[in-house]
């Protein structure tokens, strides 16, 4: 959705210009640093969830795979 509406936006910005609109474009510009703040949030957040979902016994998977990998033991 964030890549659609940045392209819309984009796509409205050149047809501005190409139309020689003489104003400036602020409210399209701002829609798109919204929109891409927005979704640096909402990553985040997932991110933080994810992380935080796969886990095994109380470690993490990454933590678990060097163990694997190391012959530590077999999780």
């Amino acid at each position: 959705m964030d890549a659609s509406a940045t392209y819309i936006v984009l796509g409205l910005c050149w047809m501005a210009i190409r139309r020689n609109f003489s104003g400036a474009l602020p409210y399209l510009t701002t829609l798109i640093g919204a929109l891409q703040a927005a979704t640096g949030y909402v990553l985040g957040h997932y991110y933080q969830k994810s992380c935080k979902e796969n886990t095994r016994g109380g470690i993490t998977y990454d933590t678990a795979m060097v163990w694997k990998n190391n012959g530590e033991g077999d999780l």
